[in-house]
């Protein structure tokens, strides 16, 4: 039973990692056009 859990979540993690690196890109991203477009308004 332990197994089956520890490998659902080795999954899930394995699963998730790849989005979870691209939300926080997208995140970044728009942070610094955000940024860029204060800095213009200034």
């Amino acid at each position: 039973m332990t197994e089956l859990i520890s490998f659902i979540f080795l999954t899930l993690a394995f699963l998730s990692g790849p989005f979870l690196i691209v939300l926080f890109g997208r995140m970044a991203i728009r942070g610094e056009e955000l940024l860029e477009a204060e800095s213009k308004l200034h």
